[in-house]
C-alpha cells in the first residue's frame, strides 16, 4: 500500500473502519455463553459503560489519543520513507524506537533492569547505527540518490520519534498513580477501553487525512485492510494484556522491545526473501545484532 500515496490513505482508512467495528462490536459477543467459554470475560477487550468511571474514562481517553496520534503519524511518515528506500531498513529503524519506552520504564517508572537488559538495549541501539550507516553506503553517488537518502533518513527520524512517544503513552495508563500520586489506579473495566478509544481516534485521524487529500472511497483495499485490522486487533489485545501483567512485576518496559523487535526481524526476512531486497553488509549486520539484542532482552525477563 505504501507504493501509492492515495492507496495508502485508503488502506489505513479502511483498516481503521474495520478495526473500530471489531473493537466496538465486541461487547455484543458477551451475550453468547459459548464466546465466554472460549475467551474469559476478564479478557474481553471492552466492558459496558455502566461498569466504568466516566471521569477515569475521560483521563484514559486523553492518554490514548496521544497513543493513536503519534502512532499514526509514525506510520504516515514511514510510508513516505518507504517510497524513498529499503522497506526492511525503514521498518527496522522506525521500530527501534522501542528504546524510548524501555528507557522511560527504567528511568522514570523505576522498572526492574539488570545488566543483561542494558546490554540487550545497547545492542539494539548499535543495530540502529549499523542500519543507518548501511543505508548511507548502499546509495549510488548520484545527486538525486543522495537527496533521496537524506529525505529517507529525515522522515525515518520523525517516524522513529512518533512511534517511540506513542509507545511511551501506551505505558502511562498502568502508571497513573506515579503521574498523579493522589489518584487511584485505573480499574480493569477502565483499562479495557484502551483499544476502542484508539480505534475511534485512529478512525477520526484517517478520515481527516482522506478528506484533506481527496482520497476516493472504494473497496479496492478491503481484503488487505480487513486482514490487517483483524491481526492488529488480536495483537493489540495480547500486547495490552502483557503490559498489564508485567507491570505488576515492574517489567512493563520490556514489552515493546520484545514484541516490536520480533516484528523487525520477521519483516526484514520477508523483505529479503519475498521482495528480494539487497542489503549492504552493514544493514545485514545490524539485523543480526538486533536479533542478539532481542534474545538478551528475552533472557533478562525470565
Amino acid at each position: 500500500a505504501t507504493k501509492d500515496k492515495k492507496e495508502f490513505n485508503l488502506f489505513l482508512l479502511t483498516c481503521s473502519i474495520v478495526y473500530a467495528v471489531i473493537a466496538l462490536g465486541m461487547p455484543y459477543l458477551m451475550r453468547f455463553d459459548f464466546i465466554q467459554g472460549i475467551i474469559p470475560l476478564k479478557y474481553m477487550p471492552i466492558k459496558p459503560l455502566y461498569q466504568v468511571s466516566l471521569f477515569d474514562l475521560g483521563r484514559l481517553a486523553l492518554i490514548m489519543f496521544g497513543v493513536s496520534l503519534f502512532s499514526n503519524a509514525g506510520f504516515f511518515l514511514l510510508a513516505i520513507a518507504m517510497r524513498k528506500g529499503s522497506h526492511s531498513v525503514a521498518w527496522g529503524i522506525m521500530q527501534s524506537a522501542i528504546v524510548l519506552p524501555f528507557l522511560t520504564g527504567w528511568l522514570l517508572f523505576k522498572d526492574n533492569v539488570n545488566w543483561i537488559n542494558l546490554l540487550g538495549m545497547l545492542l539494539i541501539v548499535a543495530a540502529l547505527v549499523f542500519m543507518v550507516l548501511g543505508k548511507q553506503f548502499n546509495t549510488p553517488a548520484a545527486d538525486t540518490a543522495q537527496n533521496n537518502n537524506k529525505e529517507f533518513l529525515i522522515f525515518l527520524f520523525f517516524a522513529f520519534c512518533g512511534t517511540g512517544i506513542s509507545q511511551i503513552c501506551a505505558l502511562l495508563p498502568n502508571k497513573i498513580t506515579l503521574l498523579f500520586p493522589n489518584t487511584a489506579p485505573f480499574s480493569d473495566a477502565v483499562l479495557a477501553w484502551r483499544i476502542p478509544i484508539v480505534s475511534l481516534t485512529g478512525l477520526l485521524i484517517w478520515l481527516v487525512v482522506a478528506l484533506s487529500s481527496k482520497t476516493k472511497i472504494s473497496f479496492s483495499q478491503l481484503k488487505n485492510a480487513s486482514s490487517y485490522a483483524i491481526v492488529i486487533f488480536i495483537g493489540q489485545v495480547l500486547l495490552y494484556l502483557a503490559i498489564d501483567w508485567l507491570s505488576s512485576y515492574k517489567l512493563s518496559g520490556i514489552v515493546y522491545p520484545l514484541a516490536m523487535g520480533c516484528c523487525i526481524v520477521l519483516f526484514s526476512l520477508f523483505c529479503m526473501i519475498y521482495r528480494h531486497e539487497k542489503l549492504h553488509w552493514l544493514e545485514q549486520s545490524g539485523l543480526a545484532v538486533l536479533t542478539i539484542g532481542l534474545f538478551l532482552q528475552a533472557l533478562a525477563s525470565i
